[in-house]
């Protein structure tokens, strides 16, 4: 026993905070904690950019605010993006999700091993490449 057990005993201190430190689950739930809030702060972002630009921004075309028009093609374009954003969004949501209950799952199981990082490697590379494709998409259009 530590010398801090043995101390408490003899004079019958009520010792339920002190513990002997087998492993570190607390401070990897903290750190599960912490990257379910990282995504989540990266899908508000990535919903709130689909917001702006499904309300408020306009891509290159005055009749976008008239009412007898079709709709044209930069209205299109607009509603494209927002929705590209938005399904981004929710995906960084369950993919947090999934990642903390998966990871809290092994932590308490004590298995050394955490989730898999191919869903989060696959959703990394569908953000790159949907941010890639509207970039493109903004230098085409500019230079039409």
């Amino acid at each position: 026993k530590s010398s801090v057990s043995k101390f408490t005993e003899k004079f019958s201190i009520r010792t339920a905070l002190v513990t002997d430190l087998q492993c570190s689950i607390a401070r990897d739930c903290l750190q599960a904690e912490r990257s379910l809030l990282l995504y989540c702060k990266f899908a508000a972002t990535l919903g709130f950019v689909s917001l702006a630009v499904l309300l408020d921004y306009r891509f290159g075309d005055a009749q976008v605010g008239k009412t007898d028009t079709p709709m044209s093609s930069a209205k299109k374009f607009s509603i494209a993006v927002a929705i590209i954003f938005f399904c981004l969004s929710m995906g960084s949501l369950i993919l947090g999700v999934f990642n903390y209950f998966n990871n809290v799952y092994h932590f308490v199981n004590e298995k050394t091993r955490t989730g898999s990082k191919v869903p989060t490697n696959v959703f990394l590379s569908l953000v790159v490449l949907a941010l890639l494709a509207v970039n493109i998409s903004f230098l085409v259009d500019a230079y039409k």
